[in-house]
């Protein structure tokens, strides 16, 4: 989903099963919220390998090639951890 004007936009979306896309939403939109994100609204690529891991029966980034997202992510993950950053926080979630 992007909307790439400044007009507001209403998606009415419904996944099913939605297993755990609430968090994942809610968690990009706190780090948004709190300006943990770029222009484009992605978090940095620590962030990210989390978040990926976490999720990823929600969602899959479209590139790199999925295996190529897999090895790279499980690599960058203990180095995530370890400068504080989580796959979700609880601050962020209802």
């Amino acid at each position: 989903m992007w909307n790439n004007s400044q007009n507001k936009t209403v998606v009415n979306w419904k996944v099913q099963p939605a297993m755990n896309t609430a968090d994942l939403l809610q968690t990009a939109a706190g780090l948004a919220n709190e300006g943990k994100t770029n222009k484009k609204g992605m978090p940095n690529i620590l962030q990210v390998a989390l978040m990926v891991n976490k999720y990823a029966k929600e969602f899959r980034l479209s590139k790199p090639p999925f295996a190529v997202q897999k090895t790279l992510f499980i690599m960058l993950t203990p180095f995530a951890y370890l400068l504080g950053y989580r796959p979700t926080y609880k601050k962020y979630l209802d």
